[in-house]
């Protein structure tokens, strides 16, 4: 052996060295990025699912106001028909003071 030999035996041995600390750095990163995915992943599905929920019950909340309003509308125009009824029933029967209704 040369007395290169050890120090060259020695850098090689440093570099593997290097080589696993840094793979194992890999790996912990790995794992890290790997539970973040997880916990993205799941906060995904949970705020698909609230949405969802949200959607239907806008669904349901749009549903009770077109009703209400449909029932609204339906209710003015039976009022209005009414109120016409009653003015021509009022203003109809108007006696002109002889006896006789007005035209």
């Amino acid at each position: 052996m040369t007395a290169s030999e050890p120090s060259r035996l020695d850098r090689i041995e440093r570099i593997l060295e290097q080589l696993v600390l840094r793979s194992e750095a890999t790996d912990q990163q790995i794992a890290s990025n790997a539970r973040a995915i997880e916990a993205n992943s799941n906060a995904i599905a949970e705020t698909r699912q609230t949405l969802a929920e949200l959607g239907e019950r806008l669904n349901d909340s749009i549903q009770d106001l077109t009703g209400m309003l449909i029932t609204q509308v339906e209710q003015a125009a039976a009022d209005r028909a009414e109120m016409r009824r009653m003015i021509e029933e009022m203003y109809g029967n108007r006696s002109n003071g002889n006896g006789s209704t007005e035209e």
